[in-house]
């Protein structure tokens, strides 16, 4: 210490000044490294509101998941429903048809009492079973009309929560979205089927051939296409067709019984009278939407054509075709719509054998010009 009292003696007096200066900058420093503590209020109450943003973001990204998995999850709920609700109806149509059956089985019998009996109780079963199926097909419809609100609100909840980062399930976030997207799509436009020139150009090479011959089995595959979807639409009016058949048959059989004497018994005046009701009721059938509706999915547009083929196939098949596919398109007769589809899906499979037979003679030129 009286070293250091004894430099300060000697040394000029701005040297003195500057080191103490210098030192007391040194203590200062030192001393706010030691106590961070004491830097102040303001960097206190600064370090308060970062910690409070920091809990109120994690408290927002919580609340956003939530929203999303709740969504995602009464989306999950209505597609089993409504899977479980299809596979009812399903058996619900095998066994009505299975009934009708029984019933013009039972009418092809002799005349009997008991085969009377028999059949009153298979129109009054057919009847309880028309009636299961016409509401498990409005409850479908109902269930579609919600899922696609609720698809749509999450669509919507999972963009949010991906705007706000997605919280390390992006991708898990994306596959759902694009699953919902594609069950909301509209139907895609219907695109008119273009035929491209099948001429053979006499002083076109073997390349310029090649690629039309190419042209051409790209149409060939859209005429297949469209022919395996013209037997699918025909075997499906066709089945509502039918069923709408046994329907109106059920009905006369029901009528016609109506309208013979019963036999009764004296005990049993009640359970006979019973028994005349429900025969007299019949199996009526269900109405025109939900005939159709119990025999395809609802999403396939209730029974009508799958897009328009009067337009698909305007350059394809020949006009009366084309009316005839517009006809049927506005009549509510399934038998005018299976006999419109199978008229078109033979004129198309007419066009696919001549455009095959065009396309196997320009290859065979283009291989001869090789040559």
């Amino acid at each position: 210490m009286s070293r250091a009292i004894s430099w300060l003696v000697t040394v000029p007096r701005s040297t003195r000044l500057t080191t103490v200066v210098v030192a007391a900058l040194i203590a200062l420093g030192a001393a706010g490294a030691v106590h961070p503590a004491d830097a102040g209020p303001r960097a206190r109450r600064a370090k308060v509101v970062a910690q409070a943003d920091a809990q109120a973001d994690a408290q927002a990204d919580a609340a956003t998941r939530e929203r999303t998995d709740a969504a995602m999850a009464k989306v999950k709920r209505g597609e089993q429903e409504r899977t479980r609700l299809l596979a009812a109806r399903g058996k619900l149509d095998k066994q009505y048809q299975a009934e009708l059956a029984e019933i013009d089985k039972l009418k092809r019998q002799k005349a009997s009492w008991r085969r009377d009996r028999a059949l009153r109780s298979k129109l009054t079963a057919s009847q309880a079973t028309a009636n299961k199926l016409s509401k498990a097909s409005r409850e479908l419809i109902i269930l579609d009309a919600q899922l696609y609100k609720d698809r749509k609100a999450m669509i919507a909840a999972i963009d949010k929560e991906l705007a706000a980062g997605g919280a390390g399930r992006k991708a898990a976030l994306t596959k759902a979205r694009a699953a919902a997207a594609r069950a909301i799509a509209p139907a895609k436009k219907a695109k008119k089927i273009v035929i491209p020139d099948d001429e053979i150009d006499p002083l076109a090479d073997p390349e310029e051939l090649e690629a039309q011959a190419r042209a051409l089995r790209d149409s060939e595959a859209e005429l297949a296409r469209q022919i395996a979807s013209l037997e699918r639409q025909a075997a499906r009016f066709r089945k509502q067709a039918e069923l709408r058949k046994q329907h109106e048959r059920a009905d006369e059989l029901a009528s016609r019984d109506g309208e013979q004497p019963r036999r009764t018994t004296g005990g049993s005046g009640a359970r006979g009278d019973a028994e005349t009701a429900a025969d007299d009721e019949g199996a009526p059938a269900p109405q025109d939407g939900d005939a159709d509706d119990g025999l395809s999915d609802p999403s396939s547009g209730g029974g009508e054509f799958e897009g328009d083929p009067a337009v698909v196939l305007s350059d394809v098949v020949d006009a009366d075709t084309v009316d005839a596919l517009r006809k049927a398109e506005r009549s509510s007769d399934p038998s005018t719509k299976a006999a419109a589809a199978e008229r078109a899906r033979g004129k198309v499979q007419q066009r696919l054998d001549a455009l095959k037979k065009r396309r196997q003679e320009i290859e065979q030129r283009a291989r001869e010009l090789a040559e």
